[in-house]
């Protein structure tokens, strides 16, 4: 007896001496205990509730809510928990309260036992976090819209500013004018990358990026991501180099934007911190461990991938290895002063390739250059199944083909991109391997692919000794060049060329004027195959542009009209159904923001009609300045089928097109400029300048296919390596050549055209003998040029000439360079 009473009072001190509020009552709801807490809470006596109800100690406003939870206890026979906010003389609090059944030996409920916590400030804690994740979520909307707001506002005068200088760029300028137009893109440019990498850091700080995963080529996306950094590396006479190693698998699946986007800014820091050099780009399959680097293992349908990025520029100190990758950080104070940027690009791109699976790190010594290491993960390509339309053309496509090409680089990626709708490809680095290749017993080759400019000849050279001197007449010819000229049709004509191609090569074109030109056969009448041919093959392209801004309505209708589309406008989303309802189109591209109705609007009502009149399917790309995550989102949910950010890019636009309305570009024939109309909605035709009726009938510039000036090696062996005689022919052209441009350019001013073609050719042979194959081929073509001109220039015929002793004076200036350059080292370097 004396136990059982000891054990009643150890309870009952238990529970007096807890903080938690705690009661026991029988089934009826009489209260048979409470504890001290309870007293001091309620201010109430254990003597005056005992044996009362709730009813009967508090007012009905609680008596009846807390006996209700008494009965589901009993009713359910185990726990009950509730929260309750009580107001009592001590003030206002919330608790938390566990009910629970006690049951005697016979397992029968015989009262009911409640715990009630105070969770007044845990609720004030959790409202006070509530609160600021709304209050923040709050300022991130208004944020986002402020950012999207601005970058709508800054992005679209830019839009106007870099595409028509662009379009400005594509006219014939002096000199002067065109440094001055020059100045003005690499500005707008240099501004819209600080916009960019503002927005780009916003968006992933702020969680507002996700991955977006595609099949891409890895060769073909490093190609064209390092071909505009050899032309600006050529400019420095830095070498710029490519080693992909032969395990890398190349058909990958990932967010190859992203991975676009750490390759410019790592190359793009390279050339910016490297005055005289190598930069060296490297690719391989990660290992298991680098450097005590450890990385996880990847599953067998996924590859890690190790990048690295190599200078010799001037290099980073190691107590800045990781101060590198923090924001608006370039490593050295004397950086930002002397070096453009934000130093936002690395810490950008580490937070990238933390979301691509992989990370970076850097190696570097001061004044020796630095080696930027990556990793990213990829998931590999499923095996592509074979559709009705390879079945159908197996027999073209088992074909075989050759591609002659001087850029490893560019080979590579027109070597992949025939290989990969069927045909067997070998490849071949310059004409007199391709000769080589050609020329071996039982040799059979259905086609090759030939880019016009090699290290060794140019490409109507190497064509006319495969048709003439191998006698390969059934070989189908297809020539790529830089830059279309009058002359050019005839000139493939009169030697056999199959099919002309401007770059830059679209996969679809390619293998369709290559398909074109083997289905043909032998028929020598047969017309030159183009682009023109192929776009005749599929019909018209009537694309609508519909934007209410006048600069970039005019500048999409240039470069739709550039490309050999037919454009036609409208202001408004009202505009376009009224369009719509009149007139076929293949594609709008839509913008986004326009007044009366919107895009969003105008593709919404698109999709939804019923009205036979209008494509409810047509294809629908929206263009707009904003650069916010949901952007994307909300155009498709709208029903558009894809996404185009301003500023305009000419290749994102025309790829776009491309993927939607099945064909590339077309260049105007070589041997004519063609007109193109533009058809536009009455409201505005009086608002677009007249001459946005025609084209421009002017000759693009030349992209240079290597960013080799000077084949040196090649010279050299050719002199059976006699350093002192190639130093002395170098020595008399560096003399020599300023004044053979200088009687070029009092010829042209003269109008002696006879003569004219003498002293290009000159230059042309100069060239040749001091290895400046980039100057011979703009020479040869000049010389091209000047062969269909007859004794007075027209005014046209003079603009194109002029055009050509301007890019001979670019690659001039480049030789001379590099000659002094290499002219001042040691005797015995040159190599």
């Amino acid at each position: 007896m004396l136990e059982v009473q000891n054990s009643c009072e150890l309870l009952e001190a238990l529970a007096d001496n807890a903080h938690a509020v705690i009661y026991i009552k029988d089934t009826l709801g009489r209260y048979m205990m409470v504890n001290r807490r309870f007293e001091e809470i309620f201010k109430k006596s254990k003597e005056a509730v005992s044996g009362k109800t709730d009813r009967e100690v508090f007012d009905s406003y609680y008596g009846e809510p807390f006996h209700i939870s008494d009965l589901r206890v009993i009713e359910k026979g185990g726990p009950y928990e509730t929260e309750d906010t009580i107001h009592h003389p001590q003030g206002t609090a919330t608790y938390l309260t566990t009910r629970f059944p006690l049951f005697n030996k016979s397992q029968a409920i015989y009262a009911v036992c409640g715990i009630s916590i105070d969770i007044t400030k845990r609720k004030q804690v959790e409202e006070e976090r509530i609160r600021s994740e709304i209050s923040s979520e709050g300022t991130c909307r208004l944020k986002s819209a402020f950012l999207a707001n601005m970058s709508h506002e800054i992005r679209t005068p830019l839009n106007g500013i870099i595409g028509m200088t662009e379009l400005v760029l594509d006219t014939s300028l002096d000199p002067e004018q065109r440094e001055y137009m020059m100045m003005v893109k690499n500005s707008s440019g240099y501004l819209l990358g600080i916009l960019n990498s503002i927005l780009d850091f916003s968006r992933i700080e702020a969680g507002r990026i996700e991955i977006d995963e595609v099949d891409f080529d890895l060769v073909s996306m490093i190609s064209d991501i390092v071909e505009p950094f050899l032309v600006q590396a050529m400019k420095k006479g830095i070498r710029l180099s490519t080693v992909i190693s032969k395990d890398v698998p190349v058909s990958l699946r990932g967010d190859v934007g992203r991975l676009k986007q750490v390759f410019v800014n790592l190359l793009g820091n390279a050339l910016k911190f490297t005055e005289s050099g190598n930069i060296e780009l490297k690719v391989g399959v990660a290992p298991a461990t680098l450097n005590k680097r450890v990385f996880p293992p990847v599953s067998d349908k996924e590859a890690r991938l190790l990048f690295s990025v190599s200078d010799t520029g001037i290099g980073i100190p190691k107590e800045n290895y990781e101060l590198i990758f923090d924001s608006f950080t370039q490593g050295e104070v004397f950086m930002t002063k002397k070096y453009e940027g934000t130093g936002l690009g690395l810490a950008i791109v580490k937070k990238v390739l933390y979301m691509l699976g992989g990370d970076i790190w850097v190696e570097s010594e001061p004044g020796k250059g630095s080696s930027f290491y990556f990793t990213a993960r990829f998931s590999l390509q499923r095996a592509v199944a074979v559709t009705l339309s390879h079945i159908e053309k197996t027999e073209i496509k088992s074909k075989r083909i050759l591609v002659v090409d001087s850029n490893p680089l560019s080979m590579s990626g027109l070597a992949e991109m025939i290989r990969s709708d069927g045909f067997i490809v070998n490849t071949a680095p310059n004409g007199q391997n391709a000769i080589s290749i050609l020329s071996k017993p039982g040799a059979r080759f259905d086609g090759v692919v030939l880019d016009f400019q090699l290290i060794d000849t140019d490409g109507f050279d190497l064509a006319r000794k495969i048709k003439s001197e191998l006698g390969l007449h059934s070989v189908k010819i297809i020539m790529l060049v830089s830059a279309g000229l009058i002359g050019d049709a005839t000139m493939c004509r009169e030697i056999g060329v199959s099919g002309y191609l401007v770059k830059p090569i679209y996969k679809s074109d390619l293998v369709e004027v290559l398909s074109i030109a083997i289905e043909r056969g032998d028929n020598p009448d047969a017309s030159l195959i183009t682009r023109h041919t192929v776009r005749e093959l599929r019909g018209p392209q009537n694309i609508l542009v519909a934007e209410d801004n006048l600069v970039n309505q005019t500048l999409a209708v240039r470069l739709l009209q550039k490309r050999g589309y037919t454009p036609s406008t409208a202001e408004n989303g009202r505009e376009v159904l009224d369009l719509l309802s009149k007139q076929s189109f293949d594609l709008i591209l839509m913008d986004v923001q326009m007044p009366e109705m919107d895009g969003l609007e105008a593709t919404r009502y698109i999709r939804n009609i019923k009205d036979a009149k209008i494509n409810s399917g047509i294809p629908i790309i929206a263009m707009t300045a904003h650069a916010l995550k949901g952007d994307m989102e909300l155009c498709l949910a709208a029903g558009m089928n894809d996404y185009i950010s301003k500023p305009l890019r000419a290749e994102d636009v025309y790829k776009l097109i491309e993927k939607y309305i099945g064909f590339g570009h077309k260049e105007p024939e070589p041997q004519a400029i063609q007109d193109s109309p533009v058809f536009k909605a009455s409201t505005v035709s009086e608002k677009l300048p007249l001459s946005l009726q025609t084209p421009m009938a002017t000759q693009q510039l030349s992209t240079r296919t290597s960013a080799k000036s000077l084949y040196i090696k090649e010279t050299l062996e050719r002199l059976k390596f006699n350093e002192e005689s190639l130093r002395d022919i170098w020595t008399t052209f560096v003399s020599d050549a300023p004044k053979q441009m200088a009687i070029l350019t009092e010829l042209y001013d003269t109008g002696d055209i006879s003569s004219l073609k003498t002293q290009v050719r000159l230059l042309k042979n100069m060239s040749v003998t001091i290895g400046a194959t980039a100057l011979k081929s703009e020479s040869f073509r000049m010389e091209l040029a000047l062969r269909k001109i007859s004794e007075d220039f027209s005014y046209a015929e003079k603009a194109t000439v002029l055009y050509f002793m301007e890019r001979l004076r670019i690659e001039l200036d480049i030789v001379l360079r590099d000659i002094k350059t290499n002219l001042a080292k040691p005797t015995g370097t040159i190599a």
